[in-house]
């Protein structure tokens, strides 16, 4: 069985903050307004902070283009950030011993490099052994590998008397591409531009930001539609959110959203990083344009039905571990992997070239108050 973390088991302490884990997977458990709950993740989050400034760094330092262009990308995120965000920055400022601007190229380090590729399988109803279990690749590349160790599971508990909420991702990301409420809401985004080839729109709030803040108000599944609804992104994303009974697949861009889900079988959802309803306008998806997103989609959809009603937390690991070549999706760029059970609130992480599976029990982390 995978060694789980609770909370129970923290042992470092700032403020009204602790930081706990084992090896490479670490939570932090912030209590407190949003500058009080970043004054916490500074302090007990600085040497990951630091090395992803330092990434961040190398990377921009390759080329004076390099360097203009991640400027650009810096400045767009920190104009967007709602109030609450900024507030948090000036708290992890104050005891990281890092500036705002820093701070910012650390958020931004993923859009810096450039987005990623990511392969996702939810399964219930017939196709899940007992209850729905949700697995996804978190797909990057080599440089990447260099921060397995600064890959940290954030929960927030605002005193403002939102929802608590938790994104898994690199230090110093402040939105979700990952992330889990307490009313057992799970979302995960992958990237859909191979489906649109639409530049960014720097005039709107970034995607991942919208799904930070979503996370801390919506409570079921029909709410967090009417979000999608309701608000046009800046780029094209897959969004997939799940509860304990099922799982939707929204394909977001600049112009509107569809529901994805319905093109598989009832009880299975599996997205890689093309969109997939018929009614989109964009070009028709192949390997070469989309990482090899059609294959991808093919295999997962393929061990779906080969294993259909046998598909636990543990066969999940075992089929998210199967690389491209024997049939599954993972391949030199994927860098870390999650399986998450919402009924339990559990999520277990796997970091290549760092750790094999550990499990952490999110609900002692987020029904704490």
């Amino acid at each position: 069985m995978d060694h789980v973390i609770r909370r129970s088991d923290q042992s470092i302490r700032f403020e009204n903050g602790c930081r706990t884990g084992t090896g490479p997977v670490r939570v932090l458990d912030l209590h407190g307004t949003w500058k009080e709950m970043g004054r916490q993740y500074g302090h007990l989050l600085r040497p990951e902070l630091l090395d992803i400034v330092s990434f961040v760094e190398e990377i921009i330092s390759a080329a004076p283009d390099k360097r203009r262009n991640a400027e650009k990308i810096r400045n767009m995120l920190a104009g967007q950030m709602p109030y609450s965000l900024r507030s948090f920055l000036a708290g992890v400022s104050e005891t990281s011993g890092l500036s705002v601007e820093q701070l910012c190229s650390a958020d931004a380090v993923e859009y810096i490099a450039g987005l990623p590729a990511c392969s996702a399988m939810a399964v219930w109803k017939d196709y899940a052994a007992d209850k729905l279990i949700f697995g996804r690749n978190y797909d990057y590349g080599d440089s990447f590998l260099r921060l397995n160790r600064d890959v940290i599971t954030t929960v927030f508990h605002p005193a403002d008397g939102s929802l608590s909420a938790a994104i898994t991702g690199y230090a110093g990301e402040i939105y979700a591409v990952n992330g889990f409420n307490e009313a057992g809401l799970f979302l995960e985004l992958n990237n859909g531009t191979p489906s649109t080839g639409q530049p960014a729109d720097p005039c709107r709030v970034c995607g991942t930001t919208g799904l930070f803040e979503l996370l801390f108000r919506a409570d079921s599944l029909d709410l967090a539609e009417k979000f999608f609804r309701t608000t046009l992104c800046d780029d094209s994303y897959i969004i997939n959110v799940a509860d304990a009974a099922e799982a939707r697949s929204y394909e977001w861009s600049q112009t509107g959203v569809k529901r994805a889900d319905q093109f598989t079988p009832d009880g299975l959802l599996v997205s890689t990083n093309h969109y997939v309803h018929p009614d989109w306008p964009g070009p028709i998806p192949d390997d070469l344009h989309s990482w090899n997103s059609v294959t991808r989609r093919a295999h997962l959809l393929k061990l779906a039905e080969t294993n259909k009603g046998r598909i636990d937390a543990v066969r999940m690991k075992e089929l998210l571990d199967l690389t491209l070549e024997n049939g599954g999706a993972t391949d030199e760029l994927t860098v870390y992997q999650i399986v998450v059970e919402p009924e339990t609130m559990f999520l277990s992480l796997k970091i290549s070239g760092a750790c094999d599976w550990i499990s952490v029990d999110l609900g002692s982390f987020l029904r704490d108050h």
